[in-house]
């Protein structure tokens, strides 16, 4: 099969395609690699990075793909486009600066995004693009649709001080009790090790707000 045509049955313009998640029958990754290398040439698609390529709409001033956009693909979620579904795959989280700004809890805009997810090796990488920054940690576990919120809530915690925390408890409270089952925190509170969890309790939050009307 031709694999410029195979990949635009599956992916939209603007969409990352990873060559190392491409499978085309029993067609090697090297011949793979030289379809994509010739189709490049001819502008049948489009090259973004190594191993990350693209497809442009037939509009004039069509930007292609970003860098957050490969991040959150290769390393957050898979968007399959069902109604309802929308994080039907999900394998990682923004966490950091970046999520407390996210949230509103500091108006910096951190230049460097950091992610945690299953879809790395290594414990850690650290990926470039000019001036942005993108540090990937490994997951402490597995992340999926149910867990991933109650991981990204307690990843707040090694940077929040016991005054950020008295001084926002309302607000991490009411988030909590918003996105984070019982059980989960619990679970969390054991994972994340009795330094992150007494930094909770001094802050004023414990598994007993659950329980308050």
């Amino acid at each position: 099969m031709n694999t410029v045509a195979y990949l635009k049955q599956i992916y939209d313009f603007g969409e990352p395609i990873f060559v190392d998640r491409i499978r085309i029958g029993r067609k090697s990754k090297n011949a793979i690699k030289e379809d994509l290398y010739r189709a490049t040439k001819k502008g049948l698609i489009y090259r973004k990075r190594k191993g990350v390529y693209y497809f442009k709409s037939d509009r004039e001033f069509d930007p292609g793909i970003t860098f957050e956009q490969i991040l959150e693909s290769r390393y957050i979620k898979d968007d399959l486009g069902l109604p309802g579904f929308e994080e039907i795959n999900r394998y990682g989280y923004i966490t950091g600066f970046a999520f407390l700004n996210m949230i509103g809890l500091t108006n910096q805009v951190p230049m460097q995004i950091d992610i945690v997810t299953n879809n790395i090796k290594s414990k850690k990488r650290t990926i470039r693009n000019g001036m942005q920054v993108a540090v990937i940690r490994k997951a402490k576990e597995t992340i999926n649709n149910t867990n991933w919120r109650a991981f990204q809530f307690f990843d707040m915690f090694y940077i929040l001080t016991v005054e950020d925390i008295k001084r926002n408890r309302e607000f991490l409270i009411d988030y909590m009790k918003k996105n984070i089952s019982s059980f989960m925190f619990s679970h969390c509170l054991q994972l994340y090790g009795d330094k992150i969890a007494d930094k909770m309790t001094a802050g004023g939050i414990t598994i007993y707000e659950y329980t308050r009307r």
